[in-house]
């Protein structure tokens, strides 16, 4: 993994972090991802352990009226609240067609997240045969910045687009992202009433002032909620014998195999 690509990821795990996903309308919504760390204490300790965050918190529409104060959710106002840049990237949110931006190519951008150029295919790859650093950056968006219900193998043209971003140094506008997600669950009839972003609501509603007093269900983040060994062992990766990550069995797209990162860079202990 490469500096640049680092730097990048560093970046999308931080902004992920600020939007932690709740469910759509379910039941019983999941908790977020919580991937346990073999290594706890080489964690860097929270800021705030004090902190809690309702999972299951859900908002009605943008427009709140609670005992009489009305409040507007709007891109200024989200971008303010979890301290996103109010610039970058923007497109209609859509996970079934093309993406039209200048200088993306879906061709190209499946090629880059395979790791090989002689892949022919337009076809949007499962989640098994990106590359590492494109299958850790994808199980970022699908759990935080694009979250979904069950499973998680396939990878939707929004997410090769947001890969691609990242990968290349492209900003993105979250907040725009974020309320077209928003907009997108509230304006149909089956999820109508229920939200994603549910660990994120909780930081809305304290901005806002809105008392919380009366809710039961609630997350302490930890030191524990981090990428770690476990979480790639779970991915179906392994060590080499020179401690490098590659993946447990190899892949291929029809005859063409896809390329491993056989080292991720560990974070030095102490």
């Amino acid at each position: 993994m490469t500096q640049r690509t680092e730097e990048l990821l560093a970046a999308s795990i931080a902004a992920a972090k600020r939007a932690a996903s709740s469910s759509r309308k379910c039941k019983d919504p999941p908790r977020p991802f919580q991937p346990k760390d073999v290594d706890a204490q080489d964690a860097a300790e929270d800021e705030d352990e004090e902190a809690q965050y309702h999972p299951q918190l859900q908002l009605h529409s943008y427009e709140e009226d609670e005992e009489g104060k009305t409040i507007l959710l709007d891109h200024a106002t989200l971008a303010e609240i979890f301290n996103l840049p109010k610039d970058g990237t923007i497109l209609k949110f859509s996970t079934h067609y093309p993406i039209v931006h200048e200088g993306y190519d879906q061709q190209g951008a499946i090629k880059q997240i395979y790791g090989n150029e002689n892949i022919t295919t337009n076809v949007p790859p499962k989640a098994i045969q990106l590359t590492l650093t494109s299958r850790i950056i994808h199980s970022i968006i699908s759990y935080n910045i694009l979250p979904r219900l069950g499973s998680r193998s396939n990878v939707s043209l929004y997410e090769i687009f947001i890969i691609w971003c990242v990968l290349n140094g492209h900003r993105l506008d979250l907040a725009h992202i974020i309320l077209n997600i928003l907009n997108n669950c509230a304006t149909k009839k089956e999820t109508r009433g229920s939200l994603p972003y549910g660990m994120a609501l909780t930081t809305i509603y304290n901005y806002f002032n809105m008392p919380l007093d009366n809710e039961i269900d609630f997350y302490k983040p930890t030191n524990k909620d981090a990428y770690s060994d476990a979480t790639l062992h779970m991915m179906g990766l392994v060590k080499n014998e020179n401690g490098e990550w590659i993946r447990r069995e190899p892949i291929h797209v029809g005859n063409v195999p896809v390329q491993d990162e056989v080292s991720i860079e560990q974070h030095p202990k102490g």
